[in-house]
């Protein structure tokens, strides 16, 4: 699992007959139901306002079936159908479901396709970040943020709290994060995490040995501490070639 919890949004006109569900979903510690809606209406402005990782679907609404619903999202979550209808199966596949949630629950059936579906959801937010040609990040002293291209960024340091990005053009940029958190943000196809106090971009190595990188505009040798760091860096590097 990529993140600490995975987000929820239970669609279904009947909410009355989610609140077993409900109660079995509030056991796995690592999702959280953020909307309960009966209405598509409602539920369209709600994934405007704050979107979710995974939507769990009633096909048969009054108002609007499940994948009229679905097809109104321009980047629709990782879709469970919450139904015991066997006629709606092709129209869930229409729509790219991951899965049945049966309205006779199971706990560990339940579980089981909750984990499947955060899979999807980890999977779409690797290939997204891996697609990526940039990130955003708040600059600490003008407190506003920053639109950083990859290309541009060459490596990171971090001190306590503080992590300062340089780019190419000799700037840098301070912001209050983890570098774990930063290296979360960037593709891990592009950037390497040598150690507990540095990261780098593939573009900027200069050189580099099992130990120590060189790092276009770095006028000191980073040591690599992390055993596998190296061999990702020569293995992204020789891609390149």
């Amino acid at each position: 699992m990529k993140k600490e919890c995975y987000t929820i949004m239970i669609l279904d006109d009947m909410l009355d007959s989610t609140l077993l569900l409900q109660r079995l979903l509030a056991k796995i510690e690592y999702v959280q139901i953020v909307h309960r809606v009966d209405r598509p209406e409602q539920a369209l402005n709600l994934l405007d306002i704050r979107p979710v990782d995974i939507l769990i679907l009633d096909m048969e609404m009054p108002a609007m079936m499940g994948w009229e619903f679905v097809n109104l999202l321009d980047d629709p979550p990782v879709i469970l159908v919450f139904t015991d209808h066997a006629q709606y199966g092709f129209k869930a596949h229409e729509i790219g479901a991951r899965g049945y949630i049966s309205k006779i629950l199971n706990y560990n059936l339940l579980k089981k396709t909750i984990d499947d579906a955060i899979r999807e959801v980890d999977y779409r937010d690797e290939l997204t970040k891996n697609n990526s040609t940039c990130v955003k990040v708040r600059n600490f002293d003008t407190k506003r943020d920053e639109i950083i291209v990859h290309e541009d960024l060459c490596y990171a340091e971090v001190d306590d709290k503080m992590v300062s990005l340089y780019l190419k053009e000799g700037r840098a940029i301070n912001s209050q994060m983890s570098l774990s958190r930063l290296m979360d943000e960037l593709p891990d196809n592009k950037f390497v995490r040598i150690s507990a106090k540095h990261m780098v971009g593939k573009h900027a190595v200069m050189s580099c040995c099992r130990k120590e990188v060189q790092i276009r505009g770095c006028e000191s040798i980073l040591e690599i501490l992390y055993p596998n760091a190296y061999i990702k860096l020569q293995r992204m590097l020789s891609e390149d070639i």
